[in-house]
C-alpha cells in the first residue's frame, strides 16, 4: 500500500522512499482491511468467551447463523464502527513507529 502512495508522488514503486504521511495512511488502511475480513470470526470468538454454554466455536457460529436468518445479518457486525474507528489510528501509529525504528536502526 505504501508503495502505491510513493508511486503517485515519485513515479516508482519504492516503499523505502515513503514519508510519514504515506506510512500513516498505509498503516491505517491496512488496519481497516485486516478487520474487514476478521470481524465476523472475532464476534464468534467473543461469543464463545462470554457465554460458557457454547461448547465450541462451531456451536456459537451456528447460534449466530440462526440469529442472522431472516435478514438480521447485522448480528455479525455489532460493534464494528468503534473497532474500525480504533483500528485506523492504532495501526497507523504502529506502522509509522515500525518504519521509523527500521530506518533508525538501519535494518
Amino acid at each position: 500500500m505504501k508503495s502505491v502512495f510513493v508511486y503517485r508522488r515519485v513515479g516508482e514503486f519504492d516503499g523505502s522512499k515513503s514519508n510519514g504521511v504515506e506510512q500513516f495512511l498505509a498503516g491505517g488502511l491496512a488496519g481497516i482491511s485486516a478487520w474487514l475480513g476478521a470481524y465476523p470470526q472475532d464476534v464468534i470468538k467473543s461469543r464463545v468467551q462470554m457465554d460458557y454454554t457454547y461448547k465450541s466455536a462451531r456451536e456459537a457460529a451456528r447460534a449466530l447463523a440462526q440469529e442472522a436468518k431472516g435478514g438480521n445479518w447485522r448480528v455479525f457486525f455489532r460493534g464494528f464502527a468503534p473497532t474500525i474507528l480504533r483500528a485506523f489510528p492504532a495501526n497507523a501509529a504502529t506502522f509509522v513507529v515500525y518504519e521509523w525504528t527500521v530506518k533508525t536502526l538501519g535494518l
